[in-house]
């Protein structure tokens, strides 16, 4: 994983732009516990208690997830990982209700094929991709 600091407020394009072309990096794919609590200790460096506590959208950060052809994917044509996978070692840390039916979203209307990590409880979100977030 690159150590770049997060503090750029992007849409989830964006953060990647910035992420490939100015850091010759990509959004944080996580695969364990551990690689969690690294990102969320740089996204709480930058984030002031009240916006940790209420999970603002400045308390929460792009990371390398992606919804792309009906499977949840890190970046890059990565691993999935679940729901799209049932392996038992494939790591996820979703609130719970996420990610939700992407289907049902869809026939609503609403894509939110992007993931989002959230400083107040340390656990993902799936979101639309254009509200900017930290990176």
């Amino acid at each position: 994983m690159i150590e770049t600091p997060v503090g750029y407020e992007q849409t989830w394009e964006g953060a990647l732009e910035v992420c490939t072309q100015t850091h010759a990096g990509s959004l944080a794919p996580i695969a364990s516990a551990r690689d969690n609590e690294k990102v969320l200790s740089r996204l709480r460096d930058v984030t002031s208690s009240i916006e940790q506590s209420e999970c603002t959208p400045s308390a929460q950060a792009w990371i390398g997830g992606r919804y792309v052809d009906s499977t949840w994917r890190w970046e890059g044509g990565g691993r999935p990982f679940p729901p799209s996978v049932s392996n038992a070692s494939a790591y996820a840390n979703w609130t719970t209700g996420e990610p939700g039916d992407q289907q049902t979203d869809a026939n609503r209307g609403q894509t939110r094929p992007s993931v989002q990590l959230c400083s107040a409880a340390g656990r993902w979100t799936a979101g639309d991709g254009n509200p900017a977030r930290r990176l």
